[in-house]
């Protein structure tokens, strides 16, 4: 693959309410069709509402849907990193709000993992203790790209107890959208590789062992990796809501006619893949920039021209006839 090939994007997501709970209160959301993706990346967000306080079910589906909102507004940061802090900030403000406006002192309360994607670039921001993995190609492994706000990490840290996603899932998380007015945003900066597949999963996936996880993740196209990725998760536990984004640069960038998919509750609209701009095409929107530079030289010549002009009528005597 030479430097002027980009490989295609193809994402999805996949949320289940799981065997023992009535109400999902996880959400995830992929940008909207009319999202500037060539400039701003793919943003894919996940939420978790915090269950047992009211308020979590909204807490999570109003965090997804206005993060991509804002994200994709023609005002704010032009980094990605900065832009995606920002939102996520603004997201909280806006839950402290509604908190206020609603009378609760406690409930509405979602963790946000959201991660945007730019060719080989990804951005990572967390708040909580949902998660992002890297499931890397090369060595069949997955690297864990956030770490958890919980008392568990706080006990691990410590050297109380021992890292197991079993303790984790028992645990209290120490940061979460609306819990605080200033949120403290963990954000992170990765690298992936054609064939490389990231994750975003709420603490339903957790049951899930890393082998099946690379399994999964790698043996098949992002939209049946979502979906089996619930499913095994929820045949193993199911106490949980299960959520899961997928998103694969795939090694072929002549597979950008594949679809993404989102998958809630059973009901799977079509969404058209974002493929990343190339550096040819990057150069094309910029044209404006060498024509500008050719019409300032243009007009600095025939400024030279005039006063080289002026010079030689003083120096003949012609410009006293004037």
């Amino acid at each position: 693959m030479n430097a002027l090939e980009i490989a295609a994007l193809e994402f999805s997501c996949c949320s289940e309410p799981g065997r023992q709970r009535e109400h999902n209160e996880d959400a995830c959301a992929v940008p909207p069709v009319t999202a500037d993706t060539s400039g701003n990346g793919t943003l894919l967000v996940l939420a978790d509402g915090v269950g047992g306080y009211p308020g979590g079910a909204d807490a999570s589906q109003q965090a997804v849907h206005v993060l991509q909102a804002l994200y994709y507004a023609e005002a704010g940061p032009q980094h990605p990193l900065d832009r995606l802090r920002a939102g996520v900030e603004s997201v909280n403000v806006l839950a402290r709000l509604l908190k206020r406006q609603l009378g609760q002192e406690v409930g509405y309360l979602t963790t946000l993992v959201a991660a945007v994607i730019l060719e080989d670039q990804i951005w990572v921001a967390n708040v909580g203790d949902s998660r992002a993995y890297l499931v890397q190609a090369a060595s069949k492994r997955r690297r864990q790209l956030t770490e958890d706000h919980s008392g568990h990490i706080r006990l691990v840290k410590a050297g109380l107890v021992s890292d197991s996603d079993s303790a984790r899932t028992s645990s209290t998380i120490t940061r979460a959208i609306g819990l605080e007015e200033d949120c403290q945003v963990d954000t992170y900066h990765y690298i992936w590789h054609p064939g490389d597949c990231l994750i975003l999963c709420s603490d339903g996936l957790a049951p899930l062992p890393e082998e099946e996880m690379v399994r999964i993740a790698l043996g098949t196209a992002a939209a049946n990796a979502s979906k089996q990725l619930v499913a095994r998760a929820i045949e193993l536990d199911g106490s949980d809501n299960c959520t899961v984004v997928v998103s694969k640069r795939l090694l072929n960038p002549e597979s950008s006619d594949k679809k993404s998919t989102v998958h809630l509750g059973g009901k799977s609209p079509t969404i058209p893949a974002m493929k990343t701009p190339s550096v040819k095409q990057k150069r094309h929107r910029n044209w404006r920039t060498p024509v500008l530079w050719v019409i300032l030289g243009v007009l600095i010549g025939w400024a030279s021209a005039a006063v080289v002009i002026a010079f030689w009528l003083n120096a003949s005597g012609l410009i006293s006839l004037f």
